[in-house]
């Protein structure tokens, strides 16, 4: 590594008061990123001119400790590196949680393979609140609770329906005025089968 940039990487990784992984900091150097740069159509990496700045706008070491933040999706979206893994990952700076962390690519050459991409259609893993949250959506799909919210979310959307056809004047009134009482006995039928049924966010709270 070239002596004169690795001064520049050690003296902005102790400003930081972390480290820099080898294998980014060498990517550094091949790259010359000492201005930031974009790297894809959304995805912008920091140079070292601006790595220091942008790490200590979001607080990264008191959100994410160990965590780099190396750059974003040009949105709400931030990239960060780690010295534990050779991961890239996808955090929603408004979030900063290593829980919300997504990996975007398992390593600098799979993500160079993807193009640098930062969507998250693209990422290689979802974070580990993701992955808790589908297990607990599927449980829930199973239960009672979730049955009857189902069909409470049916019935206000066959009332939405009807509203937009009256609207639009394609249903005459007598069949308007019929399909509503239909649906407003339903909604009073299915209120009153109601035992505290929870929606998902309550249910798994």
């Amino acid at each position: 590594m070239n002596t004169a940039f690795e001064l520049i990487i050690r003296e902005t990784a102790s400003a930081l008061a972390t480290t820099i992984p080898l294998w980014y900091a060498e990517f550094l150097q091949q790259q010359d990123l000492r201005t930031s740069r974009y790297f894809s159509d959304t995805t912008a990496l920091y140079g070292l001119e601006e790595l220091t700045e942008m790490n200590t706008a979001y607080e990264i070491q008191q959100y994410m400790p160990g965590y780099l933040l190396i750059g974003s999706n040009s949105g709400d979206y931030g990239l960060l590196i780690n010295n534990e893994t050779t991961n890239i990952y996808l955090v929603e700076l408004g979030s900063l949680s290593s829980d919300d962390a997504a990996v975007m690519a398992l390593s600098l050459e799979d993500w160079q393979q993807k193009n640098f991409s930062s969507n998250e259609e693209d990422i290689s893993a979802p974070s580990p609140y993701t992955i808790r949250r589908n297990k607990a959506l599927q449980e829930y799909a199973l239960t009672p609770d979730a049955a009857w919210h189902s069909s409470l979310q049916q019935i206000q959307q066959q009332q939405k329906a009807l509203e937009q056809s009256k609207a639009s004047n394609t249903i005459t009134l007598k069949e308007y005025l019929s399909e509503k009482q239909r649906l407003l006995t339903a909604m009073n039928t299915l209120a009153s089968e109601n035992n505290g049924y929870l929606t998902f966010m309550q249910w798994w709270k």
